[in-house]
């Protein structure tokens, strides 16, 4: 899988950079972990990193591989379970646009992110500049993305769910965004 681990390490090498401005490594959440090439690297980085993955397949593949700590089944499923977590880092790379009902989703996320934690969101940007380059051959464009966010609607359905923008920014016609949740109120 070598091949593999290098194509999936490449796209978030500027979000994994962001990290380190304002969260320190501890606990770590990846919703839609997949064969957990992104929590084998967190936990290099120092993080104690756990999964999310729909597939059987490659959740086992993340635990045999990696060692990961991952929960086979959907977020809505993991916020379920009395055990559950929260986390001060939840990590939802490559995922909001394949998703049927995002608003439900980020109401599911304020269970996992802990209050004055962080999210990263890191999506194909719907207002990219080479859209009207590229057009129809937009990688963007992809059978299995039913939503694409522009920053705009990207940042008014964190705000309507409760976390708070610090960052934004688009590269490689990719959008990522840092939020945090606000520190309960004491």
């Amino acid at each position: 899988d070598a091949p593999e681990s290098a194509r999936a390490g490449r796209p978030h090498p500027r979000s994994i950079a962001e990290l380190g401005r304002e969260i320190q490594p501890g606990g770590v959440l990846e919703i839609g972990s997949a064969k957990g090439y992104l929590l084998a690297l967190m936990k290099a980085l120092g993080w104690q990193p756990t999964g999310i993955e729909v597939s059987p397949d490659a959740a086992h593949y993340a635990a045999t591989a990696f060692g990961a700590d991952c929960f086979t089944g959907t977020l809505e499923e993991y916020i379920k379970l009395p055990r559950h977590a929260s986390f001060p880092l939840v990590l939802a790379i490559d995922l909001l646009e394949h998703l049927e009902h995002p608003r439900e989703f980020m109401e599911q996320l304020r269970e996992v992110v802990e209050n004055g934690g962080w999210l990263i969101i890191d999506t194909p940007n719907g207002g990219a500049y080479n859209i009207a380059i590229q057009g129809a051959e937009w990688k963007g464009f992809n059978p299995f993305h039913i939503f694409l966010f522009t920053r705009e609607n990207l940042i008014t359905l964190l705000l309507k769910n409760g976390f708070e923008v610090h960052r934004i920014f688009s590269y490689s016609n990719k959008m990522a965004t840092i939020n945090r949740t606000p520190p309960a109120e004491k």
